[in-house]
């Protein structure tokens, strides 16, 4: 370097990195002293990135703040190297300050102020600056902090991966949109921000490992440990911004750094070492709309969303004064009961039962969950039930059980009940005898149920939301008895059964409200939307005698069924501070956030909550498994499915996730497997004849998909599995090139789709008219599906319609448009995602994007790696870029994977010939 740059006398360096070498220097035209950074070559030797960088450069230097480094001059040497002056800042590196290891918390909340001040004031300008890490930002002597380097990152395009000058330090501060190369805004920058945060407070950074890969990987799939497991005085508040901040999903993390910034000064400073609750989050800033769909309302929602899940992920426990105790009440046994009337052991159970869940201070275990344990102790009998329960009553958290008697002597009924500590096995103490007749035995379970709460001595239940709901239970013993025998069979997914149950219930009793909801419930399931509706309006004249849980479940059953998902989640949260302790209310927060919203890492809280309140509980297991998976997880995910089903064996809905989230990460023979099984237990069910067409179709035995959905649709399936069946049927003529049946099948299924739930086929109609080259149609089909997701109140489904946008760009050769739309599909976060990856990467290979392609592939192969079109990207994409053993090992593997398949020979013949041209090559080297 020469002593001098036109009016900069050089003096010292101090500091290079992978994005120039610094030096001190004297402006010997200002008299003060300087920093100048020179810029690499290779990084300006493109003219229309060097345009780029010196237009945003430019607008950098506006910048005027404090906490952000003054930049004087964007320069050319006389050799053409660029250089950046800026203000010399005396002090050091925050990686210099935070080598020693945390820092005290309330010098790491002034500096994250600090630097969150300085973001503002550059997002304020639009600038963005992609590369924040804590080399980035010095810290004077007077503890004021400097942030450098805004604008240089876009220098060097989206990712920084390809930089040979790249350090592990560089990319453990990407966030995940940056890591799969996707379009960032300003919450990228958040993201990096609630990195810095974490390791100022741990000394170590959330994310780690010892190559780009492994850290790329956990920040898209993994969790940083807990801060609490490092040190204990942070004050839930701080704990929870670093969480927000760190959420993996851009449209779930702060929208703006000034929210995050009001958290932190809103915060009450920590008295003690002790944590205590701190205010709630702010929900973030409307977005920008971007079709017909309201997104500025999806972003408000779930900004409620996370205040909500923020509240009510405080432990119960915490709460001041609270005392929650939990009971499972057993069925009764029973004495001198005739043929018909052994439902009354179940029915007295869960007459009690339904008195006692209307007490805020009482948790308790519903009958239904009481049958998952017994059918998961492969039990037979009551009585063998209420000999073995105890531990597996234990294992859910329940503190107390009671266990009763019916006595029928004619028409004289006798009730007698104990009340036992689950702990010790302990009676506690023998109930008073009930005694009364067949006509008043639902006052007698009332009676029970008094007495037991006098036995605890709990305070009377006050107001509407413990209101005896008489509408709850029916004073026809009958229709108590159809009503339970459907909802058995509802769980365990027997839906004309149960249908058929339930609407016997309600002819016995039409005040009887309970029927109603599932009865909807279960032609929701079947497709029957149109009765599904007819069923709620019917019961809806019963809500204003009902109390304020059971009209609130109501309400949230309609508000489901009409895919209002935003009045959904308002019922649900009032549901969850009337009943705090109630497994089932978390688990459905955490289903809503995870299907509807994509709130994983919210999901994923809420669902452990109510694992941890009952380990048992199926439903919560089932969802948990899907939001690992919707996250990439696919180690967590089967993990979670598998010990739902070892705390559920007999729980036919656990086995059948397992089955999808085998086959979607691609252990195909391990999910066959499974569907058989299935399927020899319940012979009935829907779903698993679909999973194993699904198998055919990545398999490649299209001929044979098309036959066994020929089959199934020929026993007569409800509409939507009818629908879901003939799209599976389409994908089968998509796959062999015969477009025009696939077309003709698919109008089939829309017919069938009256709830507009099949997405699927609405996508795959428009890839079909892509490859007829009716391009007119393609976009016709966009904008239909377009439409059904505008009308939905939630983030799902919407990579149909960034995949087919991506698609339709393809084909005119848009490349960067379509690029763009395949990362929004991935970004959307399917469940299906090594799928997407592949088309993403798919759409890079075109563009001869080649390392790009390569870096999704592998992303993709890491979720399923027996995917055929990643084994054959791969292929191409490595011998492209010269890696030809490689390439090799891929060709020899898609040749493996497509041997038993209905490939195109095309692509077969390409394979077998590169295979020999590669060895052939490698033996003469």
């Amino acid at each position: 370097m020469d002593k001098s740059v036109k009016q900069y006398k050089i003096l010292q360096k101090i500091g290079h990195g992978g994005m120039g070498v610094i030096f001190q220097a004297e402006d010997l035209r200002l008299h003060r002293l300087v920093a100048l950074k020179f810029l690499p070559n290779d990084l300006t030797r493109d003219e229309e990135a060097k345009a780029r960088f010196m237009q945003e450069a430019r607008a950098a230097s506006g910048l005027d703040h404090p906490n952000v480094c003054t930049v004087y001059e964007i320069g050319e040497a006389e050799d053409g190297q660029l250089f950046i002056s800026m203000a010399y800042c005396e002090g050091q590196t925050l990686r210099e300050k935070i080598a020693a290891g945390p820092l005290p918390l309330d010098e790491a909340c002034h500096l994250i102020q600090q630097i969150g001040e300085g973001l503002a004031a550059a997002h304020e300008k639009g600038i963005i600056h992609r590369d924040l890490k804590p080399e980035n930002i010095i810290v004077k002597p007077d503890g004021v902090i400097k942030i450098v380097d805004f604008g240089l990152a876009k220098l060097s395009g989206k990712s920084q991966l390809t930089l040979p000058g790249t350090t592990l330090g560089t990319v453990a501060y990407m966030s995940p949109e940056q890591a799969q190369s996707a379009e960032v805004d300003e919450r990228t920058d958040i993201w990096a921000l609630g990195v810095i945060f974490y390791e100022l407070l741990t000394g170590k950074q959330p994310f780690d490992g010892e190559y780009h890969q492994a850290i790329i990987y956990s920040i898209i799939n993994a969790e940083p440990a807990p801060i609490e497991e490092v040190r204990q005085d942070v004050p839930e508040a701080v704990l929870r911004i670093v969480q927000k901040a760190l959420t993996k999903a851009p449209q779930a993390r702060y929208l703006h750094v000034t929210d995050l910034l009001e958290d932190l000064r809103t915060m009450q400073a920590p008295q003690t070492g002790t944590r205590h609750t701190q205010q709630r989050v702010h929900p973030p800033k409307p977005a920008k709309a971007r079709r017909t769909l309201s997104v500025a309302g999806i972003a408000l929602l779930l900004g409620l969303i996370l205040l909500g899940w923020f509240f009510f992920n405080q432990s119960p426990a915490d709460a001041p004064g609270n005392s929650i105790i939990s009971i499972a009440v057993l069925p009764f046994d029973l004495k001198g009961v005739g043929q018909g009337q052994t439902w009354l052991g179940v029915g007295m159970a869960e007459f009690v039962t339904t008195q006692l869940s209307q007490y805020k201070s009482i948790r308790v275990l519903d009958i239904q969950q009481q049958m998952g344990i017994m059918r998961k102790l492969h039990l037979s009998s009551l009585q063998a039930y209420r000999t073995r329960a105890i531990e597996s009553i234990r294992e859910a958290g329940i503190s107390h059980l009671v266990a009763g008697k019916v006595i029928l002597d004619g028409p004289k009924v006798t009730l007698r009940a104990d009340l036992v500590d689950v702990g010790t096995g302990g009676l506690i103490a023998h109930l008073n005898p009930v005694v009364g007749d067949t006509t008043t035995i639902l006052a007698l379970a009332d009676q029970v149920a008094a007495e037991l709460v006098k036995q605890l001595k709990l305070p009377s239940p006050q107001g509407a939301a413990a209101s005896v709901d008489v509408l709850q239970s029916s004073a026809s013993l009958e229709a108590q008895r159809y009503y339970m025998e459907g909802l058995d069979a509802a769980y365990n997914l027997r839906y004309d059964k149960s249908i058929e149950k339930l609407k016997r219930a309600i002819a016995l009793d039409s005040t009887f409200i309970k029927p109603y909801y599932f009865l909807a419930w279960q032609y929701q399931n079947t497709g029957q939307y149109a009765k599904a509706r007819r069923m709620m309006t019917k019961g809806k004249p019963y809500l204003q005698f009902l109390s304020e849980e059971s009209r609130l479940q109501f309400l949230c059953n309609e508000a489901s069924l009409d895919g209002r998902w935003q009045d959904y989640v308002g019922y649900l949260e009032k549901l969850i501070k009337l009943k705090p302790q109630s497994a089932s209310l978390h688990s459905n927060y955490g289903w809503v956030l995870y299907r509807k919203f994509r709130m994983f890492d919210a999901a994923i809280s809420a669902l452990r909550k109510a694992i941890e309140l009952d380990s048992t509980y199926a439903f919560a297991y089932n969802t948990l498994a899907f939001a690992y998976l919707g996250k990439g997880a696919v180690q967590e995910a089967m993990k979670t499915i598998d010990e739902g089903i070892a705390r559920n064996p007999a729980d036919i809905n656990l086995f059948d996730s397992k089955a999808k989230i085998l086959l979607l990460s691609g252990r195909y023979e391990e999910a066959q497997k499974i569907c058989q099984r299935i399927l020899r237990l319940a012979p009935k069910l829907k779903s698993p004849p679909l999973h194993m067409s699904r198998i055919d179709l990545e398999k490649g035995r299209f001929t044979h998909a098309i036959e066994s959905m020929k089959q199934y649709l020929q026993k007569k399936p409800t509409p939507y599995f009818a629908s879901m069946a003939l799209t599976l049927q389409a994908n089968g003529f998509f796959q062999l090139g015969k477009y025009r049946q696939a077309r003709n099948v698919l109008k089939r299924a829309l017919v069938l789709d009256k709830g507009k739930l099949n997405l699927e086929a609405r996508w795959l109609l428009g890839l079909t008219h892509l490859k007829m080259r009716r391009y007119d149609s393609a976009m016709a089909d966009l904008d239909s599906l377009r439409q059904v997701l505008a009308a939905q109140e939630s983030l799902e489904n919407i990579w149909y319609e960034h995949h087919l946008k991506g698609a339709i760009a393809l084909s005119q050769k848009h490349y960067g448009q379509a690029i763009e739309a395949y990362q929004e599909a991935v970004q959307s976060l399917p469940l299906n995602r090594a799928f997407y990856l592949a088309e993403l990467a798919g759409g890079y290979a075109t563009a001869h994007q080649w390392a790009e392609a390569v870096e999704q592939y592998r992303l993709a192969a890491a979720i399923n790696p027996n995917l055929l079109q990643v084994a054959l990207g791969m292929a191409r994409a490595s011998e492209n870029l010269g890696n030809l053993k490689e390439a090799a090992v891929w060709y020899r593997k898609y040749l493996k994977l497509a041997e038993t398949g209905e490939w195109q020979e095309e692509d077969l013949r390409f394979a077998r010939e590169k295979v020999a041209t590669l060895n052939q090559a490698s033996k003469n080297l």
